[in-house]
This record gives structure tokens, sequence and C-alpha cells, in this order.
């Protein structure tokens, strides 16, 4: 049913996904992705920065077969914008679904950004010849006014899982405090409890890295998210310290381009980019291990701390423990079994299927 003509660019968005569902007898129940056989799905709204292995990450909800995505929204973080909502907008596309997506307004964003190089690779994904060619969906209204509609219509509590900065979570509280009854988990990958940093700008006197790069981008969007774990905000953090185990190598970008489905092509061909970072060590499983501690925790040494984040100085970013707060969240620190771990993930992006 066409959404009448007065209805916002969004509300339309809303209505043709809504529509898409019913039209195909609730379309996420029938589509392989994401459906998991006689288990209940979890409602996920996914809140990525465009880079690589948030791609990945995104692969690893759809074919965990454990979610129902309901909306993604991009925040100013690693990728640049238009190309994160349209490489977004390709792969979902490619995959047969029909979910909403919103960008950040431009001037919504931390002081601090990522490495200009960085940023440039994240963008070749949008030529991969394995995408479709779409024009990405765009609301005025951005990632915000998704989340808060998203929120707003569901009737069950959803999980928010968020691999970027916090910008976009923040200004969701800011503007509608009342919705945090509506967030069943926050997933976060973010900071770096007891390990290094990886933003070198916010480094001690000695040149070790005090924070991680989402934290660093938006220190007080990230402080204030914590902060809200006093509001009764259930949080689950993935910080470095568990990322740190979960290196991809060379093997197992090897057993990725072996495989014959369409989501470890789609994987294969993001990941051509950063291969001779995969060669030489450097290249992890950060925004996977978000999905993973939402999925699969009982795979993570876990632990309830809490914490804050330094807002501003040469600091600013470090996550760090902090008595004066009394609610807790759960950090993940380790994995129990490195490979059985990895295995999952390629599992879960070679279980991606197109169904058009």
């Amino acid at each position: 049913m066409p959404a009448p003509a007065n209805f916002s660019p969004l509300a339309r968005v809303l209505v043709a996904y809504r529509a898409a569902q019913v039209a195909s007898g609730v379309l996420v129940l029938l589509l392989g992705l994401g459906c998991g056989a006689g288990r209940e799905r979890i409602p996920v709204i996914f809140d990525h920065d465009g880079a690589t292995d948030d791609y990945l990450a995104l692969l690893m909800l759809v074919g965990s077969g454990r979610c129902d995505l309901r909306g993604v929204t991009v925040s100013y973080g690693l990728g640049h914008r238009n190309s994160a909502l349209t490489a977004t907008s390709m792969i979902l596309h490619s995959l047969g679904l029909q979910v909403p997506v919103a960008a950040h307004a431009p001037a919504l964003r931390g002081p601090n950004s990522f490495p200009d190089d960085w940023r440039d690779m994240s963008d070749q994904v949008i030529g991969l010849p394995i995408l479709p060619h779409v024009d990405a969906p765009f609301d005025s209204g951005g990632s915000a006014a998704l989340l808060i509609e998203l929120l707003d219509d569901s009737e069950t509590p959803v999980t928010l899982i968020v691999t970027e900065p916090l910008t976009n979570v923040a200004d969701l509280i800011a503007q509608r405090p009342d919705l945090l009854a509506k967030i069943d988990r926050l997933v976060v990958m973010g900071g770096a409890l007891d390990v290094p940093g990886n933003a070198l700008a916010a480094s001690s006197a000695d040149g070790i890295a005090l924070a991680e790069y989402n934290f660093y981008v938006d220190p007080v969007s990230a402080d204030r998210v914590l902060e809200a774990a006093e509001r009764g905000l259930d949080i689950v953090l993935a910080p470095l310290d568990v990322t740190n185990e979960l290196q991809l190598t060379a093997n197992w970008l090897q057993r990725l381009q072996r495989t014959e489905s369409f989501g470890a092509r789609l994987a294969a061909g993001i990941l051509a980019g950063v291969e001779p970072t995969v060669a030489a060590g450097e290249y992890y499983l950060w925004d996977g291990a978000a999905v993973l501690a939402l999925l699969s925790p009982e795979s993570m040494h876990m632990k309830e701390v809490a914490l804050s984040v330094e807002r501003e100085g040469p600091g600013q970013g470090r996550l760090r423990r902090d008595p004066s707060r009394t609610a807790t969240v759960k950090v993940a620190t380790g994995v129990i079994e490195k490979n059985q771990v990895l295995d999952t993930a390629l599992r879960w992006i070679s279980d991606v299927h197109p169904e058009h």
C-alpha cells in the first residue's frame, strides 16, 4: 500500500518497509537471511560508520540466522557519509532486504577524526562489481529521526548494535530519553580498558595510545552513553581488550576466498583492499566482536565494570574505571577459544545468500 502524499520521506520509507513485510507474509520470516528455524529472532538496529569491518559485521548479523534487522543508521566516523550510505544500501539491496537506512546530519559529529587514508580505503566498497547500483535512500531527518521512529514503532524493546562513535546514540538519548525503555541492550564496539588504545593522537608522554578510535572521535558522546547505564540502559562493550584476540589471519582470509557462497565472495571483495594489512597481521574482527558479544556471549570472558570516558585533554576518549558511577557495564575482556570464534564468524558470513 503506497504512503499518502502528505507523508514525510522517512514515513514513506517505513511504510514501504512494513508493506514489504506484510506482502511477503512477514518478509523476514521467509528470507533465509536472518531467520533461525524454530528460534525467536532478536530485533536489531545496526548503527555503523562504513568501515570494511562494519560491512563484515553486517554480513555476520544477517547470516547468523538470529536477527530481525529493523534498520541501519550511519554516523560520522571511519567511512565518508555518502559512501557509507550508498554501500550499505547496495549490500542490503543485493540481499533482498528492504530495510530503512539513514545517515547522520552532516554537522552531527565529534571533535576528532580518523586518519584520512583509513577513510579513503573504506570508500572502495561502493565500486565492488558484485554489488548492484542503487540510489542511496536519504531522508533529511537523518539517523536520529530513523532511530526514534523505529523505537517508537516497535512493540517490544530493540537491541542496538553500535560499531562507530556513539554520536547517534547520544543524540537519540538527548532528544528522547524516554526511549531508553525501548532499548533492550546496547552492544558497542569501542574503548580500550586494560590494553593500549589505537588513537595515537591521544597518547601518554611515553607515546602509548590511551584511547580507542571510536571513543576518541567523539569522547563526550561516548561518556554520555555510558552514563546512561545509571538510568537502566543495559550496555555490553566489546573493547580492544577482546578484539586484540580476534586477528584475521592470511589462512582465515584464504578459507573465505575459497568459499563459493555470495556472502563469502562479497566479504572477500570488501577485504581485498586491506589484504596487505591482513597479511601483516594488523587486521582484526573489530566490529564483528560486537555481533559475537550479542549472539555468542558464552564464547567470551565477561565482567561487569563501572566506567566513564575522559571527555577532554590529552587522554580524551580513554576508557577508565570510575567508582563514582554505581551502574556497571558488561565488558568482553577476551575470547575463550579464538579459532572457534573465528570459525563462527566465517560460517555466518558464508551463510549469507541473496534472495533476488
